[in-house]
């Protein structure tokens, strides 16, 4: 797991680099989300929510959902963008770049 130094940024440097990808898990179930894992890939302004079959099994993911988080900050669920065959490659491109991240331990924080 990578991580970043925050005090670039709460010092208010402009140049202060940040994580490019963001990577979310939710293993917990309850009454609101009755399945799961959820696990989550975050790029720019787009999340793709995924569901796992189970928490070790992370091959058979299930894309659920795609939020424009510019737009939709708090997605709500009526903006949901995963049926949108505008995003489909999108979609894609996020999971596999998910995979790639598990699989391979790819750093999601900038060098520059």
């Amino acid at each position: 797991m990578d991580s970043l130094d925050l005090l670039p940024l709460l010092c208010g440097y402009l140049d202060a680099k940040g994580h490019e990808i963001i990577l979310q898990l939710q293993q917990a179930k309850n009454d609101q989300n009755p399945s799961g894992p959820y696990y989550a890939i975050r790029r720019k302004e787009w999340k793709l929510i995924l569901l796992a079959p189970d928490k070790k099994n992370v091959k058979d993911l299930k894309p659920i959902a795609l939020f424009d988080l510019k737009n939709n900050p708090f997605e709500d669920e009526k903006y949901n963008q995963i049926n949108n065959e505008q995003y489909v490659s999108l979609v894609s491109e996020l999971l596999d770049e998910y995979l790639e991240i598990r699989e391979t331990d790819k750093a999601t924080v900038s060098n520059n």
